[in-house]
């Protein structure tokens, strides 16, 4: 499990969204970068290296044990009704990590109970063809990007969480309502549509963020956004 104590040390990346899916947003570390075989793939891309996604066979999950950390049983959300002491304490240690990649997850919780990959072209490199990466475990999606240049391994992108088991804190949390949310954390950073979106501002470099979804003015889901280039 990869811990973080030094919100100050951070050097985290920008948002993105890998798959365009509606799972949106893991784990808080301070090193994205895996070392590892090559991509994972739902098989060749097809003569043209046309993007292709695989939905891969869903499996029996582990369910996640409480308390301190993801994988041990949870009694109650949050730790010990803590409330976050600010917007960058949330976003650097909001989430409670298994991992940031398959082999430390699956090590962690199990198989998914479900998963999906989509073969893209590598942004940077004409011809190389990365794999985007899904793991699904009850409220929490993990998302994988994997390089498909030689040594590279996975790359966390996003976690997007539904169930408060998987928060560190009890607040804010899945059913805080709005006007709590921003008297906790202040103005977010960004506010689109539905979403409020809070940066780390502490963070030197590359930046991390917090993206709020608000439905029925209370939080439905918290999706933690890590930069992958």
């Amino acid at each position: 499990m990869l811990e973080i104590s030094d919100p100050e040390a951070c050097a985290r990346r920008p948002r993105v969204r890998p798959l365009g899916s509606s799972l949106a947003v893991w784990a808080a570390s301070l090193s994205l970068a895996g070392c590892g075989g090559g991509p994972e793939t739902g098989g060749d891309p097809g003569e043209e290296g046309a993007p292709r996604a695989v939905r891969e066979q869903p499996a029996e999950a582990a369910e996640p044990a409480p308390g301190g950390g993801a994988t041990s049983s949870q009694e109650a959300p949050g730790a010990g009704g803590e409330t976050a002491p600010s917007a960058d304490a949330f976003v650097l240690m909001g989430l409670l990590p298994p991992g940031d990649d398959r082999a430390t997850i699956r090590a962690a919780l199990g198989e998914p109970t479900d998963s999906a990959r989509e073969v893209v072209p590598n942004r940077h490199v004409p011809g190389v063809m990365d794999t985007l990466i899904v793991l699904e475990y009850p409220g929490l999606a993990v998302h994988l990007h994997r390089p498909g240049l030689e040594d590279a391994g996975d790359l966390l992108s996003e976690v997007e969480v539904t169930d408060p088991r998987w928060l560190r804190y009890a607040r804010p949390s899945i059913g805080t309502e709005l006007s709590e949310l921003e008297s906790l954390l202040g103005r977010p950073t960004e506010i689109d549509g539905d979403g409020f979106t809070y940066s780390c501002g502490s963070c030197e470099m590359a930046e991390t963020s917090v993206e709020f979804v608000i439905a029925g003015n209370r939080v439905t889901r918290v999706r933690f956004l890590y930069y992958v280039d």
